[in-house]
């Protein structure tokens, strides 16, 4: 191609590319100074001219970057915001993991800024201002101290940190309520585009479009069953079961209420009593449904170095792994070939890459160290795959 004015029309923008623009400029220069002027790579005057055009591409690309931005799908960073307003949505916020734990000790025991945490005592809990009753035991709601997907186990909140006289012991009898990271761009144009769909034909996807809209939902899984008969995940017929990770639990239910069709039941194990827009005429059965069961994922990663190695590419590995399994939906089984092609990815050129996975057995993964294995993990219906950094090891040839 040749040089050309920057211009709009009806199939977007166009750009001249930067080499379109270097031989412009050396054109210009060869009618300006004569046909004999030396422009060769080697020489000063192209070195010159190579800069101004490496400046103009620079401006292209912005050009193009701001053009693109009109478009929700093509969108970064702040633009993307301004454009979830056209739909009244806004990026989601940070948050904080809840769970319930429960504390015993003796009677009559106050406990003021009392701080729990897990074996491991990496993740700190605040629990509310309490006093311990005659039962001997209270339950009382703690807020994780750290922003962001923090898990916490049943049974795991174990350790008191802020010793307090009469408390004796504290755990959680439930999982906690996953907090959630500021939403990327990737997941807000996800929620932009399903939120469309709540007031489609659609009922299944209403109900979809409902629960991705409640504020704090992470994942979440609509499973339905039109027929007569219980299914193969045990859902009785004619009834919708929603597995669903984050949100506050009334907010669910309400919503599950208000988009479901009349008729239909709900199924799972978490029961929401809730409030009916008539109370004189409905009377509405308890919503049920699932928050998911985790399985944590191990990975062992065999890469062999090749030229332009750098350890750096060893924690860019175990990143990517992690967050391609932490992204995967409730229900979604852990491919064992699409994690290679993860782990792969990350070299900076795949033409000449800089590491390979080893020809003999590239990666296992498992769901503990001592069940590696060249299989994908199944994830049942109501489960969802989980990873940490600590769980994904490189080693190497």
């Amino acid at each position: 191609m040749s040089y050309f004015k920057p211009y709009i029309d009806e199939t977007g923008i166009h750009l001249p590319l930067y080499q379109d623009v270097l031989d412009k400029i050396n054109d210009d220069c060869r009618r300006i100074f004569g046909a004999d002027v030396y422009l060769e790579p080697d020489s000063q005057d192209y070195q010159v001219n190579a800069e101004v055009a490496d400046l103009w591409a620079d401006v292209a690309n912005l050009a193009q970057l701001v053009y693109n931005n009109r478009s929700i799908q093509f969108a970064k960073g702040v633009s993307v915001d301004g454009l979830l307003k056209i739909n009244g949505l806004k990026r989601l916020k940070a948050s904080q993991s809840v769970v319930v734990v429960t504390c015993t000790g003796e009677p009559g025991t106050v406990i003021n800024g009392g701080i729990v945490t897990d074996a491991a005592g990496d993740v700190l809990w605040e629990l509310e201002d309490t006093v311990i009753p005659e039962s001997g035991s209270v339950d009382v709601f703690a807020t994780c101290k750290t922003t962001g997907k923090i898990y916490a186990d049943a049974g795991t909140l174990n350790k008191i940190v802020t010793q307090t006289r009469g408390w004796e012991s504290v755990t959680n009898k439930a999982n906690a309520i996953v907090g959630k990271d500021v939403e990327s761009d990737a997941a807000a144009k996800a929620r932009q585009a399903i939120s469309t769909a709540r007031p489609s034909k659609t009922v299944l996807q209403g109900l979809e479009g409902g629960i991705a809209e409640t504020n704090g939902v992470l994942r979440y899984k609509v499973y339905e069953n039109d027929t007569g008969e219980t299914d193969e995940h045990g859902i009785p017929g004619h009834s919708v079961c929603c597995v669903i990770e984050g949100g506050d639990t009334e907010d669910i239910g309400n919503e599950i209420y208000l988009r479901k069709t009349p008729g239909c039941g709900t199924y799972g194990d978490v029961k929401v009593i809730v409030v009916p827009p008539n109370p004189e005429l409905d009377n509405p059965p308890p919503i049920s449904f699932y928050r998911p069961s985790y399985v944590d994922i191990f990975v062992r990663v065999t890469v062999r170095k090749r030229a332009g190695f750098v350890d750096t590419l060893t924690d860019q590995i175990k990143e990517s792994v992690t967050a391609f399994i932490n992204s995967l939906n409730i229900g979604e089984s852990v491919s064992i070939s699409l994690l290679e092609a993860i782990a792969q990815s990350v070299t900076p050129d795949l033409r000449s890459p800089s590491f390979t996975l080893s020809p003999a057995v590239p990666l296992v993964i498992g769901t503990s160290t001592k069940s590696l294995q060249e299989a994908d993990v199944e994830i049942g219906f109501r489960e969802a795959a989980r990873c940490i950094l600590e769980n994904v090891e490189v080693v190497f040839e």
